[in-house]
């Protein structure tokens, strides 16, 4: 029940919760904060680890919040070093193709399915 309730708070307004914990993340980062980049990324964990569509839609659904959601969890404080999760996206996973697609549907669904695959296998390994 605790759990559920939770999960229905932070899937509120559009995920607004999760939205203003992230907008924590360039100033803690800007500072140099690593307490608090460390208790942010064990946050936004949580939050994943709830596996609540709605916040995973979300997640799937808009670049910037996934992006941003990898970026909190380059701090996550079980891992032994730093993440690279920014500099895997945009330097490493560029979306090629063989044939000409012009399917927009299917490219963002190529692309949801690329986010939940990463939050899966790499973020929350």
């Amino acid at each position: 029940q605790q759990r559920e309730n939770l999960s229905l708070f932070i899937s509120q307004n559009d995920c607004a919760y999760l939205k203003s914990l992230l907008s924590l993340f360039p100033s803690a980062e800007a500072k140099d904060d690593y307490r608090s980049l460390a208790t942010l990324a064990a946050c936004i964990k949580a939050i994943l680890l709830l596996n609540d569509p709605s916040i995973i839609e979300l997640i799937a659904n808009d670049g910037e919040v996934f992006e941003n959601v990898c970026s909190a969890l380059e701090y996550d404080p079980d891992l032994r070093d730093k993440a690279n999760h920014r500099w895997f996206i945009r330097e490493r996973a560029k979306f090629r193709t063989v044939v000409k697609m012009n399917d927009e549907d299917l490219i963002s669904t190529i692309h949801r399915s690329f986010r939940v695959t990463y939050l899966r296998d790499t973020l929350l390994r």
